[in-house]
């Protein structure tokens, strides 16, 4: 009994020992702190910016390093290294050994850093728990994307956010084999082709923007992008702007049930906006700024809710939404005012609904209303008596309970 007893106590201190040497005195994991370290003086030969790694040092718990977060188990979560370079003077290639050694890894920021390719990309594609990978504004063309990848993509089953905009892409057949993504920036390519984008049944964020996407959008929907893909309702964030889309806005938008943010600004479109759209209740954000729509902007509730600037640079456009914003809240529920011959009622609605003018009238309601008693005190005796003694009566009555 007293053997086996001392030998779980070896046990123990055993184990102690192992965690001890594999985990600092701060709780960073030694192996990930020397890996940063490798990260970051491979950015030596291409310039990055010294105040963004300027805690990046030997000592320390890399855990707190700037664009470093870990895990409970003090494991490297997280790498962030967006705009770490300076200047795409020289492009970079990063090894992608420097990233394999954080097997608990979930997001990777590359985001504007000049990268064109990488070395040794199969040494990355084992981790399998990658949630957010963030390759924007970079120098990345089909190839390099797809030696990075497309051999990574079997164990990208977690995978629900990509950003691969403002990058030289120009087809995304790959892209359909990560069912996961619910959250996709494809904005700024030469891609003219996104009917891969059927497949992705979990999209919820889909970022087109500064494609050169042309044509009506209905046939071109049907031509380059899966028209079932806007029938549905899972969509919450479709940005469409800086494109050539012309023609009327499709009435197919109204599906959209959870949508919250479309942004179909600075296109061609024409036509009046569907009056249909104002059955999308959870609509925040909508813009169609910067196009040629005609007719009257609906007047309800839901578009009342929307900035001026939403609908300004198309002159054919008109409505009061344009002039200024008619909507009230009143005791929880919305109310909509138009012109009528109670013009001084709703001038005074106006001016309260003014932030300065209504803390003003408070203001100046509560000095009229306590310097209003004083003056009674100040100036009628039997008042003033009166008035102390009910404070008196008060007081002792408060004390005697």
């Amino acid at each position: 009994m007293g053997g086996s007893c001392g030998a779980s106590v070896t046990l123990l201190i055993g184990c102690v020992i192992i965690c001890w040497c594999c985990v600092d005195v701060n709780g960073c994991v030694e192996e990930e702190r020397r890996a940063l370290l490798d990260i970051k003086h491979s950015l030596d030969s291409v310039g990055y910016d010294p105040f963004m790694l300027e805690n990046w040092v030997g000592g320390g718990d890399c855990c707190n390093w700037t664009g470093v977060e870990c895990d409970a188990y003090r494991a490297v979560s997280k790498i962030d290294l967006s705009f770490v370079r300076l200047g795409f003077s020289q492009e970079w290639y990063p090894n992608a050994s420097l990233f394999g050694q954080f097997t608990e890894l979930k997001e990777i920021d590359l985001y504007y850093n000049g990268i064109a390719g990488w070395v040794n990309p199969q040494d990355i594609w084992h981790l399998q728990k990658v949630q957010l990978l963030d390759l924007t504004h970079n120098n990345l063309n089909d190839e390099s994307i797809a030696r990075l990848i497309v051999p990574w993509i079997h164990n990208l089953t977690s995978l629900f956010e990509l950003d691969l905009g403002w990058n030289n892409l120009k087809e995304i057949r790959w892209i359909s084999n990560i069912t996961s993504l619910s959250s996709l920036d494809l904005s700024s390519t030469q891609i003219k082709d996104f009917s891969d984008l059927c497949q992705l049944q979990d999209l919820q964020v889909l970022d087109l923007s500064y494609n050169s996407m042309k044509g009506n959008i209905d046939s071109c929907l049907k031509r380059s992008i899966p028209l079932s893909l806007f029938n549905n309702s899972d969509i919450m964030l479709l940005d469409i702007r800086k494109n050539f889309f012309s023609g009327p806005i499709p009435n197919s938008f109204q599906y959209l049930e959870n949508i919250e943010s479309l942004d179909l600004s600075n296109n061609n479109l024409s036509g009046e906006i569907p009056s249909q759209l104002d059955q999308l209740h959870s609509l925040s954000v909508f813009r169609v700024s910067y196009n040629n729509l005609s007719g009257f902007i609906p007047y309800n509730i839901q578009f009342c809710t929307f900035n001026k600037s939403s609908f300004e640079g198309n002159p054919c456009l008109s409505g009061e939404l344009l002039i200024e914003k008619k909507c009230w809240s009143m005791h929880g529920t919305s109310q909509t005012y138009h012109d009528s011959s109670d013009g001084d009622h709703e001038d005074t609605l106006k001016a309260i609904d003014n932030d300065v003018i209504f803390y003003s009238f408070v203001a100046a309601s509560f000095a009229i209303g306590f310097w209003g008693v004083i003056a009674v005190l100040a100036f009628n005796k039997n008042g003033r008596i009166k008035f102390f003694m009910a404070v008196d009566y008060f007081l002792y009555a408060r004390m005697d309970v």
